[in-house]
């Protein structure tokens, strides 16, 4: 018998593509191919520079400064390089 939590793995993998993903388009250079992906998000947050950030190691804001932090959130489109192989176009 195989390894359980690889087993466990693959299949959810599997239901991952299956029920959560959606088609777009990969492209590099000239080429382009359509892959199954995983559409997630980071978020994330950068000190400016002038004041502290709450969750910064030192302990977060200063007495007369208020905290400014740059955010922002990025789209992750998540898939397996496999895809790419398979295409023929990228290899």
């Amino acid at each position: 018998m195989g390894d359980l939590l690889e087993g466990a793995s693959a299949w959810l993998d599997a239901q991952r593509l299956k029920f959560m993903s959606r088609t777009v388009s990969y492209c590099r250079g000239n080429d382009s191919v359509d892959v199954r992906a995983t559409i997630g998000k980071t978020v994330f947050e950068v000190d400016s520079g002038t004041a502290s950030c709450p969750w910064h190691p030192n302990g977060g804001v200063q007495k007369e400064a208020v905290p400014r932090c740059i955010g922002g959130r990025l789209s992750d489109f998540c898939f397996s390089a496999t895809q790419l192989i398979a295409s023929g176009v990228f290899g």
